[in-house]
Order: C-alpha cells, then structure tokens, then sequence
C-alpha cells in the first residue's frame, strides 16, 4: 500500500499543477521545512515521545509539589482565620467584661470621692485658711513698714530747701527715689 508521505507528495504535486498553489520562494520554504518537520518526526518519533513524556511527568510531579504546598498554605490560612475569629470573639467578651467592670465602677466612684473629699479637704482646708491669715498679717506688717519709710522720707524731703525734691509729680523724682531706695 501507499505510505502517507507518498500520497502527500501526489496531493501537493496535483495542486501545483492545475495551479491552486503558486510556486514561489516563500511555498517551497514552507514545502521545505514542512518535510523536514515530517521527516525528524517519522525518524525520530520514539525519541520525541520519550522526551515529551519525560517533559510531562516532570510538569505533573511539580504540579502536584505546587498543589501540595498551595493545600498546606490554605490549612495554615484557615487555622490563622480560625484563630483570628476566636481572638474577635474573645476581644468581644473581654469588651463586654470591661464594660461591666466601668460601669460598676462608675457607680461605685461617687461614693469613694465623697468620702475621700470629706477625710482629705478639711484639713486642707483649714491648712490653707492657717496659710491665709499668717499672710495677712504679714502683708500687713509689710506695708506698715513701707508706710513708715514713705512718711521719714517725705518729712526728710521737706527739711531739706531743695527744690529738686519738692517736685514730687517730675518723673527725675521718681529715678532719684529709686536710686535711694538701692544703696539702702
């Protein structure tokens, strides 16, 4: 019987002939290389398939590795969120805890100022009416003083006929007194 390559060859040569394929450069590459193609794969078919079949158990066992690692990646992401939810649940009761702990300290807080605003401030409070009146007296004894020194000095201004001290609204007055008040 005919080979195949032998009934391909007629097919082409019937087709150049009654002129449905043109001979050009550009068809007898494509003759070319198409028969190349042909030829390696009828010489070399057993060497091709071994190859591609070796080429493909190596493309399956590291799709399977990849699977495998993909697989333990999505355990571990669903043991995280897991976990993630149980911490969301509870951080929730913790809140509601929480919650319960302000709530009763809140109501236990005004009583606990009171009784320590009334234990603490009335001694503070006495402490610091003490504080005042020993300030008063102070304050006072304090003026009396300067008082007393305005009163020399105005009295020791008069006696003496200088005008220069008689002029108490001028401003060189007011300089003069200062000075003296610094080398007392």
């Amino acid at each position: 019987m005919f080979s195949s390559s032998f009934i391909a060859l007629s097919i082409l040569l019937i087709l150049i002939s009654y002129d449905i394929i043109l001979l050009n450069e550009e068809v007898l590459i494509l003759i070319c290389f198409v028969s190349f193609v042909w030829i390696i794969m009828n010489k070399f078919n057993k060497f091709i398939r071994d190859y591609l079949v070796e080429r493909a158990m190596k493309i399956e066992e590291s799709i399977k590795t990849s699977l495998s690692q993909i697989l333990c990646l999505l355990r571990k992401t669903v043991i995280l969120n897991l976990k993630f939810k149980n911490l969301v649940i509870t951080s929730e009761n913790l809140k509601i805890r929480f919650s319960a702990l302000i709530l009763l300290i809140l109501k236990i807080l005004p009583t606990f100022y009171k009784r320590t605003q009334s234990l603490f401030y009335p001694k503070r409070f006495l402490l610091i009416e003490r504080l005042e009146k020993q300030v008063i007296k102070l304050l006072t004894l304090f003026i009396i003083k300067k008082l007393n020194k305005i009163v020399l000095l105005r009295q020791s201004y008069l006696k003496f006929p200088i005008t220069y001290f008689l002029c108490f609204h001028k401003i060189a007055l007011r300089e003069s007194l200062i000075k003296i008040n610094q080398y007392k």
